[in-house]
């Protein structure tokens, strides 16, 4: 990614402030939301592959859960106070926005270290493996980003009847084999973000400044 100017990241911190000046415990409550609906999204897609073998729609529900995830990853980055190269609004908003490969947000790696730091002992414990699976989802791979770049596409094939190129495209076209990549990717960002379970409102204060 081209680095930004000095005056393209005050405007992007400008916009995202509305964001850095919620009050912390209302980020919580988004962090736990977002993880809560990505789980739900992403039971859910198990259910219907598992019970109906429908594997379109159960395709399109992990790449809503993944856009779940990516919302909460931007929530813990703004509740641990790391500020964004990136403007948050449009992660709201646009589906779009949210299909990217970890490694593509800058600085959302920091999260994984000040993670660490911000519970206490009796909690570190039940950590290592979710550490681990933030880290390695921001380093990213080749397969993940194809799947990103396809995932948008993935989910309204999954979804809808559709004419393409004159011929109709229904839910079947999405394959056992595509239902299962998605699963293994979305599987990762499910366990990273499993961390939050364990987040306490007032850790943000355990970050030395």
């Amino acid at each position: 990614m081209n680095k930004k100017s000095t005056a393209d990241l005050q405007k992007i911190k400008e916009m995202n402030s509305r964001y850095y000046q919620m009050n912390r415990v209302i980020t919580y409550q988004g962090i736990r939301d977002c993880f809560e609906n990505a789980n739900s999204l992403y039971t859910s897609a198990q259910k219907i592959a598992d019970a109906d073998k429908r594997y379109g729609t159960a395709n399109s529900l992990l790449v809503l859960s993944g856009e779940e995830c990516v919302k909460g990853y931007v929530l813990l980055a703004v509740y641990f106070d790391i500020q964004l190269e990136f403007e948050i609004e449009p992660y709201f908003r646009k589906h779009s926005t949210k299909h990217i490969t970890g490694k593509e947000v800058i600085g959302m790696t920091k999260v994984t270290s000040l993670l660490i730091t911000a519970f206490a002992k009796d909690r570190k414990s039940k950590l290592p493996n979710s550490i681990m699976d933030i880290a390695d989802l921001f380093f990213g791979n080749d397969q993940e980003e194809k799947w990103w770049d396809s995932a948008d596409d993935q989910k309204k094939k999954g979804f809808y009847v559709d004419l393409i190129n004159g011929k109709f495209s229904n839910p079947s076209c999405i394959s056992l084999e595509m239902y299962q990549t998605s699963l293994r990717i979305i599987s990762r960002y499910i366990r990273s973000l499993s961390v939050v379970e364990s987040l306490k409102p007032d850790d943000y204060r355990l970050i030395p400044r």
